[in-house]
C-alpha cells in the first residue's frame, strides 16, 4: 500500500512540474515578445515584486469561519501591464485534516499542517478594461488562476490542485502595495464532478514590494511604436530637410565667400580714399605755409610706395569770384604737387584738380574750405 501511495505521489508531481515548466516557457516567450512594446521589459528580472500573505480559510461546504489558517509568500513577475504570473508557497496552521476535509474546530494536533504551491496566471481587469496609462493606478483588480501541488503533513495525503481568485490591490506607492486576495483552491485529485466537499475558500491579505527595472522606475513605461510606413515617411522628411540643411550651407558658403570679397573691396577703396592729412591755406593765396610741411612730408611717406593715380585735390572759399576762387583752388593743387614731388613721390603718379570755391567742409568757417586734399 505504501509503494502505491509513493508511485501516486511521483506521478502526480511529474505533471505538476511539467505544468510548471510549459508555463515558464510561455513566460519566457511572452516577456520576449514584449520587450519592444514597453520600456523597463528588456530584462528577465524587470518588473518583479515579492511579497508575504496571511489570512484564513474553511471548506465551501462547511462555512464555520475560520476553520484554519494560512500562510506564505508569493513572487509575481509582469509579462504586460495586463498579463503576469505568480509563484506562491504556502502553509496551512491548525486547520485540515484533507484537503476535502477540514477538521471541525481551529487547533489540531500538528500547529503546520501542510504546504502547497501554485504557479497562477494574472490578469489586471483594470488595465485591460480602462488601457495602461504608462504608470500604475492607485486601485486595480486582478483576476487569477493556475494549477498547484498541495501536500498533508500528518497524514500524508497529496493533491493537484487547481487556484482561482482576486487580488484587490492598492498602490502606496510605487514601490509598495497592499492586496486584499480572496479565493478558491479546489482538489483535482477526487473523482466525479465538481464537489464543494473538495473546495476551500481563503482570504488572505498580503504586502508586496516591487523592485526596480531597468529603465529606473518600478513599472512599465509605454513606448511609442511606428509601423515601417511610419518610419519609411520620417526617413523620407529626415532625408528632405537633410537636403534642405545641405542647400542652405552651400547658399551660406557662396553668400560668405561673396561677403569676404566685397568686404577686401571695401577695405581696398577705403584704403584708396584714406584721408591723408590736409594742406591748409590762407585767405586769397597758393602758397604753402612752413607749418603745413609737415603734413607734406607725411602725406610724401604715405604715398612713396602706393601704385596707381594719386589725386591732389585744391579748394578755395566762397568769397570772392568763381572764376578767380576756380584758378586759385588749381594753383593751390599745382603747389602741393610740386612740394610731393620734391619730396620724393612720382610726379607722374599726381593728378591736379581744382574744384573751385566750396563750403562742403564748414559752412561756417571759411577758413576750414581753403585747402588741398590728397586721395588715392
Amino acid at each position: 500500500m505504501f509503494n502505491n501511495l509513493k508511485s501516486k505521489i511521483k506521478r502526480k508531481m511529474k505533471k505538476f512540474i511539467l505544468t510548471m515548466l510549459l508555463a515558464l516557457t510561455a513566460v519566457f516567450s511572452v516577456n520576449a515578445q514584449t520587450q519592444s512594446n514597453y520600456s523597463g521589459s528588456s530584462k528577465f528580472t524587470d518588473n518583479v515584486s515579492a511579497g508575504v500573505v496571511g489570512g484564513v480559510e474553511t471548506n465551501l461546504n462547511q462555512w464555520n469561519w475560520p476553520q484554519g489558517a494560512v500562510a506564505g509568500i508569493v513572487i509575481n513577475k509582469e509579462i504586460t501591464p495586463v498579463f503576469g504570473v505568480t509563484l506562491e508557497g504556502n502553509t496551512n496552521i491548525n486547520g485540515l485534516s484533507n484537503w476535502s476535509k477540514p477538521v471541525t474546530h481551529f487547533h489540531c494536533a500538528n500547529t503546520f499542517d501542510g504546504i502547497s504551491t501554485y504557479l497562477t496566471g494574472r490578469v489586471n481587469l483594470t488595465n485591460a478594461i480602462w488601457k495602461y496609462n504608462g504608470k500604475p493606478r492607485k486601485f486595480e483588480v486582478e483576476a487569477n488562476a493556475g494549477p498547484g501541488y498541495g501536500f498533508l503533513l500528518h497524514n500524508e495525503y497529496n493533491a493537484l490542485l487547481v487556484k482561482a481568485g482576486l487580488n484587490l490591490n492598492y498602490n502606496v506607492t510605487d514601490a509598495w502595495t497592499i492586496a486584499l486576495r480572496p479565493a478558491v483552491v479546489y482538489d483535482l485529485s477526487g473523482t466525479g464532478s465538481f464537489n464543494t466537499e473538495r473546495a476551500i475558500g481563503q482570504v488572505t491579505a498580503g504586502i508586496v514590494y516591487h523592485f526596480k527595472t531597468s529603465n529606473g522606475t518600478r513599472f512599465f513605461n509605454k513606448a511609442k511604436l511606428y509601423d515601417q510606413a511610419e518610419v519609411d515617411m520620417l526617413n523620407g522628411k529626415i532625408n528632405t530637410l537633410q537636403k534642405s540643411l545641405n542647400d542652405a550651407n552651400a547658399t551660406i558658403e557662396v553668400m560668405h565667400d561673396s561677403l569676404t570679397k566685397t568686404n577686401t573691396l571695401i577695405e581696398t577703396n577705403e584704403v584708396t580714399k584714406m584721408v591723408y592729412p590736409k594742406v591748409q591755406f590762407k585767405k586769397g593765396t597758393a602758397k604753402i605755409e612752413s607749418t603745413s610741411m609737415a603734413n607734406i612730408y607725411d602725406i610724401a611717406d604715405a604715398l612713396k610706395d602706393v601704385d596707381g593715380t594719386i589725386k591732389v585735390t585744391g579748394y578755395a572759399s566762397t568769397e570772392g569770384s568763381t572764376r578767380y576762387n576756380k584758378e586759385l583752388s588749381l594753383k593751390r593743387a599745382v603747389a602741393v604737387k610740386n612740394a610731393l614731388i620734391k619730396a620724393g613721390v612720382d610726379a607722374s603718379k599726381i593728378k591736379t584738380i581744382g574744384a573751385g570755391p566750396v563750403n562742403k567742409f564748414s559752412p561756417d568757417n571759411l577758413d576750414l574750405n581753403r585747402i588741398v586734399t590728397t586721395e588715392k
